[in-house]
């Protein structure tokens, strides 16, 4: 996450809080972690997911990262058609991502777009002035 350049020092430890509550059993937890690995073993890019609580038929992609030496190779994609087809076996009718509207996010939307995903709302200033949340969709 650090070598992408978009996530910041809060966002990187919220995630790595996260993966612990799961990893270690503190509590119910439905987050699903899905990685691709190189020959080496490296990591090259992850996505995290899980049903969306109180919803029927939503499944919420939480992180998506792809480090920057992969990034244009369908990793990206590939992580998200997972999603996709794990959310499709589990009757989900649509798959949510929520970003921000900064500059920095831009070729991500770009992305999302190119994935079938369509921004469905939209909330001004809400990670600070200027910086609107925006959530896409893509049903299923």
């Amino acid at each position: 996450m650090r070598r992408t350049g978009v996530f910041n020092e809060d966002e990187i430890e919220f995630l790595g809080r996260m993966f612990d509550h799961c990893r270690l059993g503190w509590g119910p937890c439905e987050l699903s972690v899905y990685g691709v690995r190189g020959n080496g073993q490296e990591l090259k890019g992850f996505i995290a997911y899980g049903p969306t609580p109180l919803t029927e038929g939503t499944m919420d992609i939480y992180w998506l990262a792809v480090d920057p030496r992969e990034q244009q190779r369908g990793i990206g994609s590939a992580l998200v058609e997972h999603v996709c087809k794990e959310a499709q076996k589990a009757g989900t009718m649509q798959v949510v991502i929520e970003t921000s509207s900064s500059e920095k996010y831009e070729p991500t939307r770009e992305a999302y777009g190119r994935m079938r995903f369509a921004e469905t709302a939209r909330i001004p200033d809400y990670y600070r002035p200027g910086d609107d949340r925006i959530i896409l969709v893509r049903r299923l």
